[in-house]
């Protein structure tokens, strides 16, 4: 597919869902955007904020402030239920890059809130902020529920600032070539691959650091009324860096409609990276 063609393949994909979504999607290949759907709209984005979190620990133990084997206890105040395996686990003790791995894989909650009460919320998000992605940033930690005490949800965040930073990764140039390299390997272990990245056929459990040729990293979010994938794939000289933000407030909208066109938006991606 020629890229000037995705534009209009998305919006298709877009109008045909439920007029209550709202949808935030930015495609880059390389610098040049080739989709932009309400680019600049801040919403919802559920775990993807977690990509701060790790770009944090990384950017740590490239300054010396954090030592990548440095143990870890478990906190009560930090145990959330949903998404991880550390709350399944015996070990009460995990390394900060087994915590990073953790969070890179399986989006584990408790592992998130441990590096973030480690690393404190404000250092994580000052890295947005220095980084010049001021909107796109981890609000709070995880939590079971939320009250008006809390923020209305873990993360937000600009499909525009998201789909930069996934492209920034790729080049080294997030932060600096070692934080972006120890970032891209852990969002490469993410074994969600149920958004966009369905339509790149990829083994969900062994596509890290291209195993057939091609390079693919990503971080998901889920939320009850919201869907978000940002991430980048790349294979042979194809490369495109792209965020799909979904976020609704109907009760009555059906989330597989989302993930539906999601699906689809990841075809017209795969079909501009693998096509002729």
């Amino acid at each position: 597919m020629k890229p000037q063609f995705m534009q209009s393949e998305v919006n298709q994909i877009v109008r045909a869902t439920p007029p209550q979504v709202t949808w935030g999607i930015t495609v880059r290949s390389d610098a040049e955007t080739v989709v932009s759907v309400n680019a600049d709209s801040v919403l919802h984005t559920a775990s993807v904020g977690k990509v701060f979190v790790l770009a944090a620990v990384a950017e740590g133990i490239e300054s010396g402030r954090i030592h990548r084997h440095e143990i870890k206890v478990v906190d009560e105040a930090d145990r959330v239920a949903d998404s991880g395996l550390w709350q399944f686990m015996p070990e009460q003790t995990l390394s900060i890059e087994s915590l990073a791995v953790l969070v890179g894989a399986v989006s584990d909650n408790l592992a998130t809130n441990t590096l973030i009460r480690h690393l404190g919320l404000g250092v994580v998000q000052r890295l947005s902020a220095d980084y010049g992605v001021p909107e796109s940033l981890m609000l709070d930690r995880i939590r079971d529920a939320r009250s008006e005490l809390h923020p209305a949800a873990p993360s937000q965040g600009r499909s525009i600032d998201l789909a930069g930073v996934m492209c920034a990764i790729a080049r080294g140039a997030f932060i600096s070539s070692i934080v972006s390299r120890e970032v891209a390997h852990w969002l490469s272990l993410n074994t969600d691959l149920s958004m966009v990245a369905s339509a790149f056929d990829l083994d969900p459990l062994a596509h890290a650091d291209g195993p057939g040729g091609e390079r693919f990293f990503n971080k998901t979010g889920t939320d009850r009324r919201v869907r978000a994938d940002a991430g980048f794939y790349e294979v042979g000289h194809r490369k495109y860096a792209y965020a799909v933000i979904a976020q609704w407030d109907d009760e009555s909208v059906a989330a597989s409609a989302v993930m539906d066109a999601m699906r689809k938006i990841g075809a017209v991606i795969c079909a501009a990276v693998v096509g002729d």
